[in-house]
């Protein structure tokens, strides 16, 4: 079995400001130095989107130096809140030439990972464009006998929460293709601010609730808008090995305060 880390929903600020009432900054922090304390022993670290809250160049600058604490190699994707020029602008230029997209391949232990970027320009739902298709369906191809888990920012199905609206919306396209590979282990997302997991198409998925407030788990047709906590902070342990694939959630902050709705509008 190997260990590698997804982190998500870091929503950065720039210098002085606050996420809903989070020190976003200090909330990473802390997930930096659990990650260093309990999984150092970690191929990689994947920072699966929404770096940060509304793509400022100063937030990137502040995630750069603190990127820098943490003690294993890590990868980065967008999110929704993100700004790819911005982004780019600290970071370099990470598109995958093939699709124009944060995409990426990683093989490690006779096993495959794929990062793909979810971002739809201007909108807060996901979507994948036809030329990720295509390179996505090229990479399964080509780990005809590997395991493959897919790791992005947005969830993949409804979760019958009140941001449902705001999913990958052409995940039917996504599915088809993962359906035609034999061995997906799991498909692992942020966004959606919920610890959950389940099966869509027989795809196993889980998302982590990351590292930004949480949504509760209440029917969208119940509330208008599913209550929020501060917290907690958490990341998700994945160990895959020849026969299973385990997604452990690992709360590195246990706060869980009762936001008020005042501070989302």
């Amino acid at each position: 079995m190997f260990k590698f880390v997804v982190v998500s929903d870091l929503h950065f600020v720039p210098d002085g400001m606050l996420s809903h009432s989070i020190d976003t900054v200090e909330r990473f922090r802390e997930a930096v130095i659990h990650i260093n304390e309990f999984n150092r022993d970690a191929e990689f670290c994947i920072v699966a989107g929404d770096l940060a809250d509304q793509g400022e160049t100063a937030a990137y600058e502040r995630l750069s130096l603190e990127l820098e604490k943490l003690q294993i190699p890590f990868f980065l994707v967008v999110g929704n809140h993100d700004s790819h020029e911005n982004f780019a602008g600290v970071f370099g230029d990470l598109t995958n030439s093939e699709t124009g997209f944060m995409d990426r391949c990683i093989d490690v232990h006779g096993q495959r990972i794929i990062i793909l970027d979810s971002v739809m320009v201007g909108e807060h739902a996901g979507w994948l464009g036809e030329a990720q298709l295509s390179w996505l369906k090229g990479r399964l191809d080509g780990a005809a006998n590997m395991p493959v888990i897919v790791v992005l920012h947005h969830n993949i199905t409804d979760l019958m929460v009140s941001n449902d609206e705001i999913r990958l919306r052409n995940n039917g396209p996504l599915l088809d293709v993962l359906s035609g590979h034999p061995d997906i282990r799991h498909v692992i997302s942020g966004h959606v601010h919920l610890t959950s997991s389940g099966t869509c198409s027989g795809i196993p998925f889980t998302t982590i609730s990351g590292c930004h407030y949480n949504i509760a788990p209440r029917r969208h047709d119940k509330e208008p808008r599913s209550p929020r906590f501060d917290g907690p902070g958490q990341y998700a342990v994945v160990w895959s090995g020849k026969d299973a694939t385990v997604v452990l959630a690992e709360d590195f902050s246990h706060r869980q305060v009762h936001l008020p709705i005042e501070l989302f509008r």
